[in-house]
């Protein structure tokens, strides 16, 4: 709402009353209130306000000494003072705008600000650059003789985890190779002793033992293995590929048109924002400090039981700043190069309820935070004191966080709403008519439509041994199985129970999720006694931020890189301390990869890539150009055979997580066309045929910017050209809420094929983008992807699908399921509504679940002819977490 000038008048501006000016000297900026000139203020005329002058305190001492706090940060203060035109209070806090057209703003803590020092613990000027890292040699790869040293490392140990013997034998033919070309028989390496003492030797991503006096029990005979928590804190500090995605001071984020807060990482929370209120006002030497909370994480690890029952304990340690991921300060230096003074803290420790309640010492079933009674949880709970009563700020029935995977979906879904079910059908029909039922249930689940990174249930529900996979699979299908077999009542039910659960998992949760949650919560609340524990779900949010970032599922996903797949790959002779040392090197190579990659000594042109691109091209010129047919076909027919288990993916390779810049979404088609196959069309004519519809030709409307149905038919130019097909898409769009890569992307396949493993066609379906101004289902539609091709005209290349509409049943989701209902469309004549679009309007996948209704489904429906056998379809928006903010 800037103006050009400025009056001393109130202005109009679009119609639009700016009653308040910018009291800063060269600012001509107006406003149409006092909370606009307030962000304003906090975005553009930044300071640090300073704290109320405190009693001397004494300076620790055994650490870099610090000056008293007046003097401490001097120069950073006056810098950004001058910039304030009125005396800065506590009560005014330093903000910052985000995004495109900032639709988001964050205040900071006024006191711990995490404010750069220099290497000799000074405070720094604003906008200082930081100390640039120590000059490296490019040709220094120490301790590993090469680039290709340490590629081959990293790839023999990190990427393949090659056991020993094979290490040695593959050096071995390496080094017979190397004499039948009449070299020297010098590999890299000369066997897997020599591989292992070169990533002993690097230097990064070590740690000292530094252990003080040893206690007495330790004068026994016991191997010892110690890493000194404060150094693994310090690495991730300083690792620079953290830069981007670390907090360093606790802040409070709020969208800028409805001032409402949102709840993302753990430093937006309430619980580091007062933890740095009361470090400020006990220890006001740590005056423009960066707290850094520690996050705990244990939970219990069988790696074997048909051999004998081997567990593991393994404690976890992360930060708070880390996007989701002691009284005197530190002098620390981050991956940005930039030292600081940092305050540590114990944070949230993540736990399920079995290790919740060991470290609560509380009896089973009793609640983690509060001693309320099972039969009144929103009864007064009795006063208890911790055992960390003397650690300070340590509180740990507090520090307890959500757990989203236990407490949720394997409890209150597993343990209780799907028996629930079965007891309610038993008490309802006889144990001999449920049996039909659960055998209905279990067919509906299993002819569900294939998705990508959806688990299947070939045999339906009823198996004996459940996964965490399993659970989470099956909420995203079981409402629509059950509807019609149970009262509507009980499918409200489940609905209120998946909204909490999708909404509790969002990456950013607002004060209006907030709100919904608390909806959903009351909506159950009348059903299921058990689904009180989840009560303090909104207070832990507030405090933590959004719960994903503090699930025991991240440790559970841990335990597989850290504990289990070492355990597999060595003797189990001292296990523990060759699973650590194996940790161990993996670490080092990490951090050898960062260090590498910083000094731009990782490039392309030296590596592995660019010998074996030189290798083909030697052979390319002496044996002329490779005959790639057998390879394509070969590639085209690759099965993927899954574990078998009760529920499993059809093809794991179709959803994962990618690193990228942040985009909504980008779509493009396979990289290699249906060319080598002569039974697909090539062109437009025979693809017609190909399909039966006589009519394709008149769909493309390639090169024309009239709208298609304005134009008369015969005016419309025909193609004749040659057209490739594609078997598939790929979508790469923002779902932080799922697993996903760097930037929150996330990348899936959407298919067209037809003859999917052999079992018959495949044909997704996709959300369309048709108005992108409206939000949720009133902007996109639904179509059945028939099949994706591309052609040539005018030296423009346009990549299509062939799709078939679906229409939205009603003006709104169904009530009951909360889900929107289409149905395939047809044309007057009764033929399919099939039109040709680009995929560029392509959003995503969608997944659609029948309305099976309250008839039984015959046995050995197949998913590929859901849409030729039923007439409605659920939009299934629990299909993923993404799904389930975009389908509404």
């Amino acid at each position: 709402m800037a103006m050009n000038h400025r009056t001393s008048d109130p202005t109009v501006h679009r119609g639009i009353w700016l009653c308040y000016p910018c009291s800063a000297l060269g600012c001509n900026q107006w406003f149409k209130n006092q909370s606009g000139l307030t962000q304003h203020h906090h975005a553009k005329h930044l300071f640090f306000p300073l704290p109320t002058p405190a009693p001397q305190v004494t300076p620790p001492t055994c650490h870099a000494c610090l000056e008293p706090a007046e003097d401490h940060w001097g120069d950073a203060l006056n810098e950004t003072e001058s910039r304030a035109q009125t005396p800065s209070t506590n009560d005014e806090f330093d903000s910052e705008f985000f995004g495109s057209g900032n639709p988001v703003f964050c205040n900071y803590h006024p006191i711990l600000m995490g404010i750069p020092c220099g290497i000799n613990a000074q405070p720094l000027p604003r906008s200082t650059p930081p100390q640039p890292p120590e000059p490296k040699s490019l040709d220094d790869w120490f301790p590993y003789s090469s680039q290709l040293g340490f590629e081959l490392a990293d790839f023999l140990y990190t990427q393949n985890q090659m056991p020993t013997d094979h290490i040695n034998t593959l050096l071995d033919l390496w080094a017979a190779s190397l004499v039948e070309a009449g070299g020297q028989p010098q590999p890299l390496f000369t066997c897997h002793k020599d591989l292992y003492s070169t990533i002993d030797r690097t230097c990064l991503g070590d740690y000292s033992q530094n252990l003080d006096e040893p206690a007495p029990w330790m004068q026994a005979q016991f191997d010892i293995w110690f890493r000194c928590p404060l150094e693994t804190i310090c690495n991730m500090l300083s690792n620079p590929d953290l830069t981007a995605q670390m907090d360093y001071r606790p802040y409070r984020e709020y969208d800028s048109k409805s001032g409402k807060r949102r709840f993302q990482d753990f430093m937006s929370g309430d619980w580091a924002w007062d933890q740095a209120d009361i470090i400020a006002n006990d220890h006001p030497e740590c005056k423009g400090s960066t707290f850094v909370p520690i996050i705990l994480g244990s939970d219990k690890t069988t790696v074997s039981v048909a051999t004998g029952q081997h567990d593991y304990y393994p404690l976890y340690l992360s930060i708070g700043n880390i996007h989701n991921n002691m009284h005197r300060p530190d002098h620390v230096r981050f991956g940005d190069h930039h030292y600081r003074w940092v305050v540590y803290g114990l944070g949230p420790y993540i736990a399920d309820y079995e290790e919740q309640a060991l470290l609560a010492c509380i009896v089973r079933n009793w609640c983690t935070r509060c001693l309320a009674m099972r039969g009144n949880l929103d009864g007064d709970a009795l006063n208890r004191q911790p055992f960390t009563n003397d650690f300070p700020r340590a509180d740990i029935y507090s520090l307890l966080s959500p757990d989203i995977l236990h407490q949720i979906i394997k409890g209150a879904f597993k343990d209780h709403l799907v028996e629930w079910v079965e007891k309610y059908l038993i008490l309802k029909h006889g144990k001999k008519q449920v049996e039909k039922i659960l055998d209905d249930i279990d067919r509906r689940i299993a002819a569900v439509a294939l998705f990508p990174g959806l688990h299947r249930f070939p045999e339906g529900c009823h198996f004996k041994q459940w996964t965490g996979d399993d659970s989470k699979a099956l909420m995203k299908v079981y409402l629509p199985a059950i509807e019609g077999h149970v009262p509507q009542a009980v499918v409200c039910t489940f609905c209120a129970f998946l909204e909490f659960c999708y909404l509790v998992h969002k990456s950013v949760i607002t004060e209006s999720d907030l709100d919904l949650i608390n909806d959903s919560l009351d909506r159950f609340h009348h059903y299921c006694e058990v689904f009180k524990t989840t009560g303090h779900y909104h207070d832990l949010i507030k405090l933590f931020g959004a719960p994903n970032g503090l699930c025991s599922s991240i440790t559970e996903s841990k335990h597989i890189k850290a504990v289990k797949k070492p355990y597999r790959h060595m003797s189990h002779f001292k296990a523990l301390g060759q699973m650590l040392i194996i940790n161990q090197r993996l670490d080092k190579l990490a951090s050898a990869c960062t260090d590498f990659s910083a000094q731009g000594m990782l490039s392309s042109a030296a590596g592995v890539s660019a010998l074996l691109n030189a290798l083909v091209e030697h052979n390319r010129l002496k044996d002329g150009p490779r005959d790639t047919t057998n390879i394509d076909l070969e590639c085209n027919t690759e099965e993927h055979v899954a574990e078998k288990s009760a529920s499993h993916i059809d093809d794991p390779g179709d959803s994962e997580e990618v690193a990228g810049p942040h985009v909504e979404a980008h779509v493009l088609l396979a990289r290699t066309p249906h060319e080598l196959n002569q039974f697909r069309a090539k062109n437009i004519p025979t693809l017609a045929h190909e399909f039966s519809i006589p009519s394709l030709a008149h769909l493309l409307h390639p090169n024309d910017p009239h709208h298609p149905s304005k134009v008369p038919l015969l005016e419309c130019p025909f193609y004749e050209g040659k057209i490739s097909i594609f078997s598939s898409t790929s979508s790469t769009f923002y779902a932080p809420s799922d697993l996903c890569g760097t930037g929150g992307m996330r990348h899936e396949y959407i298919r067209a094929a037809l003859n999917w493993r052999n079992e018959g066609p495949r044909n997704d379906c996709a959300f369309i983008i048709t108005d992108p101004d409206q939000d949720g289902m009133w902007g996109m539609d639904i179509t059945c992807i028939h099949c994706f091709f591309s052609f040539t005209f005018q030296q423009t290349v346009y990549c299509c699908a062939l799709v078939w509409w679906f229409d939205r049943h009603g003006d709104c989701a169904d009530e009951d399921t909360r889900m929107w209902v289409v149905k395939p469309s047809f044309t007057a004549n009764h033929q399919r509504n099939l039109a040709v679009i680009h995929i560029d309007t392509i959003f995503r996948a969608a997944h659609l679940i029948p309305v099976y209704g309250t008839s039984d489904i015959p046995r050995g429906i197949h998913p590929n002819v859901l849409y030729d056998i039923f007439r409605s379809f659920y939009i299934n928006r629990f299909a993923d977490h993404h799904a389930f903010e975009i389908a509404f």
